[in-house]
């Protein structure tokens, strides 16, 4: 799966998320996708409801999804991101 989502990639969507979303109590929302960190600010989560992704400190990361067509609406979610940070 490594191929398939960069962490880094996953680090630089939740900035764009964190400077453009909504906060809210749980985190930063942003085209339907939520961002989140820890207490110390080493780990970032992204989720969009279906799929949670953890990416902590070397990104070394943890994803949580039901089936593969879910973690792939995630990727294209994340790449439209990486997009606009462009």
């Amino acid at each position: 799966m490594s191929d398939l989502i960069n962490p880094k990639d996953v680090v630089k969507a939740y900035q764009v998320i964190r400077d453009k979303g909504v906060r809210e109590e749980a985190g930063y929302r942003y085209k339907g996708l939520l961002a989140e960190n820890d207490v110390d600010g080493y780990t970032v989560f992204v989720n969009d409801g279906q799929v949670s992704m953890a990416v902590y400190y070397h990104y070394k990361y943890h994803l949580d999804y039901a089936d593969t067509q879910q973690l792939e609406r995630f990727k294209l979610k994340i790449d439209e991101l990486l997009f606009e940070a462009e």
